[in-house]
């Protein structure tokens, strides 16, 4: 087995969570509770796994494939906030500058990407970490293999963890959910049957097949309503089973992650005034050209003497002094700038005037 890890994150889910979350903006207004609550999943996720290898699906639009079997899919949802839709393309952006892949397809959606790469994964010897809170994707949960981790219940699931909560392993999940549905997607499920009636059901007879072939074992009650909702019961599980997009290929190393740009990450940060960012990412280093000039021309230091003020720093004995119209810094001994620094006409702008006047060295005789 190649000792290579995969973690597949839900984005679209993610990012929807962390809007409704979190109301959050910039002194201007602009919204940032979808980029936050992203951003602290992402670096909680990085400081404890230090993923190698990570892919982040997102969902297009609202038409998939789902839409074709059941048009009442995800119907309740209501349309995306424009608040929302300005800080998704921010999310990716951002993504592409900590060097992570980010992907999608037209008419699937992100659980059906992070099953094809999981089914890759899998088959190639890796292990998975599949980062959701979406309840379809412990389907994919494999003993040693692959997991599923909750980011804010910070709870992982494996074969072992599922199995204790649930009573029956992590494949039977589709069935469970056919018969629960799921009111987050609108997946009708079996009115009349909740939590514990599913649990029971597929426990003792395994797939929903199995509670059709064995309606002579159950209550009349139950009977009566499995019978009733058949349609529904077998059209949820079509909805909750994931699908492979077709003509979807992705090379497996292409999803190692690359050298962050911290300077665009930064800059981004600063923007949308997310400080607590700020400190721990490395400062942008600043390549700044400047045009130095020693000793101070009679024409600039004539200059100089007819601005309302000047921009200068002293270091040592020397003074610079910034002439912003041809972006040139003058050195010049303090001496030979006396007339300039003593003229009371003239507003000096400096730094640390304290320590400048404070030192003996920077007296102009």
């Amino acid at each position: 087995m190649q000792d290579k890890t995969l973690y597949v994150l839900d984005g679209s889910s993610l990012v929807y969570r962390s809007f409704y979350a979190l109301n959050l903006s910039t002194s201007k207004g602009f919204p940032t509770g979808a980029v936050y609550g992203f951003l602290n999943t992402l670096k909680r996720i990085k400081e404890r796994f230090a993923p190698r290898y990570m892919a982040i699906c997102f969902d297009v639009s609202r038409k998939t494939h789902r839409q074709e079997k059941f048009k009442e899919y995800k119907i309740q949802r209501p349309a995306m906030p424009d608040s929302l839709k300005v800080q998704i393309p921010i999310v990716k952006k951002l993504i592409k500058y900590f060097g992570i892949s980010s992907l999608e397809k037209e008419g699937y959606e992100a659980d059906d990407l992070i099953y094809y790469f999981t089914l890759r994964a899998y088959e190639k010897g890796w292990r998975v970490f599949i980062i959701t809170s979406d309840k379809d994707m412990y389907q994919l949960i494999r003993e040693d293999a692959v997991c599923v981790y909750n980011p804010f219940k910070d709870k992982l699931y494996d074969d072992t963890s599922f199995k204790n909560e649930f009573g029956f392993s992590p494949d039977k999940i589709v069935d469970y959910l056919s018969l629960t549905g799921d009111s987050t997607d609108n997946i009708p499920g079996a009115k009349g049957i909740g939590k514990v009636g599913a649990s029971k059901l597929i426990k003792s007879f395994g797939t929903i097949e199995g509670i059709f072939k064995s309606l002579d074992k159950l209550s009349s009650k139950m009977k009566a309503v499995i019978e009733n909702n058949k349609e529904n019961i077998f059209l949820s599980k079509e909805l909750v089973k994931l699908v492979i997009p077709p003509e979807f290929n992705y090379n497996l190393d292409e999803l190692e992650v690359k050298a962050p740009d911290y300077e665009n990450v930064y800059k981004v940060c600063q923007e949308l005034e997310l400080k607590s960012f700020l400190k721990d990412l490395p400062r942008p280093e600043l390549n700044i050209k400047i045009n130095i000039k020693e000793g101070i021309l009679t024409s600039v230091s004539s200059g100089l003497e007819s601005k309302a003020e000047v921009v200068f720093y002293k270091a040592g004995g020397y003074c610079f002094f910034f002439d912003e119209e041809d972006g040139t810094v003058y050195k010049t001994l303090c001496y030979e700038a006396k007339r300039i620094l003593e003229d009371e006409n003239i507003k000096k702008i400096s730094y640390d005037f304290k320590e400048i006047y404070g030192d003996s060295s920077s007296k102009v005789e």
